[in-house]
């Protein structure tokens, strides 16, 4: 929680939606303890979320960078019609 920067009610938000979408399950703990496990829904959200990222952030040889180090696209890419 604090590592991720979220407050309680934000944390306990993040953590409803990802119960619903069956991306994580509970399980109990000692006492009134849970531990949240990854579903194997879960773990292949993360497999495809890892592809996706990689490949916008990918080197391509039809881009420029910025100053900021964001690629952009060429504008020769943007427009086919040349």
């Amino acid at each position: 929680m604090y590592r991720g920067n979220l407050s309680y009610q934000q944390l306990e938000l993040y953590l409803n939606f990802m119960l619903e979408k069956q991306l994580l399950e509970v399980k109990r703990g000692f006492g009134a303890a849970k531990t949240y496990s990854l579903t194997e829904k879960g773990g292949k959200f993360i497999s495809l979320y890892q592809n996706i990222n990689d490949f916008l952030h990918e080197p391509s040889a039809s881009s420029e960078t910025t100053t900021s180090g964001v690629q952009t696209p060429s504008v020769k890419d943007a427009n086919p019609s040349q």
